[in-house]
């Protein structure tokens, strides 16, 4: 049993209710994960809903959105998380390979929020930034 901190890559296919996306979750939880998320994920899908073509399709998505978060912890950012994203941004600056801001944010919330795996379709980004391991997707 593992807790999982569901990425935007994965949290917007759900939303929209694509088979694969909702067979992969549903085979988490039948395994006894526990799937979260962070803020800046429901962010980061809102924002797409919000810009969704065409508008009428947004107000279903954003229902959807509130009621699946409505059923999992849903992480906040905190002080401690925003120092670990910058410790490790330092570390990536140093080396010439600095990370996403929003990527990075949602790994140090994860990892402060207690997640042992990052689940993404996003795994170059996340692997560069190398706080959590990842689940692809």
């Amino acid at each position: 049993m593992a807790r999982v901190c569901i990425d935007s890559t994965l949290l917007s296919p759900i939303v929209r209710d694509r088979p694969n996306a909702m067979a992969l979750v549903r085979g988490w939880e039948a395994q006894g994960d526990v799937l979260l998320t962070t803020e800046l994920n429901r962010y980061e899908v809102l924002l797409g809903i919000l810009t969704e073509k065409p508008p009428a399709r947004s107000e279903s998505y954003r229902q959807r959105l509130e009621a699946l978060l409505s059923g999992m912890d849903v992480l906040p950012v905190t002080r401690d998380a925003l120092d670990t994203a910058a410790q490790r941004q330092a570390e990536l600056y140093a080396k010439g390979r600095p990370a996403s801001v929003m990527d990075l944010l949602i790994a140090a919330v994860a990892q402060v929020g207690g997640c042992d795996e990052i689940a993404t379709n996003n795994v170059e980004d996340f692997r560069r930034i190398d706080l959590l391991p990842l689940r692809a997707c």
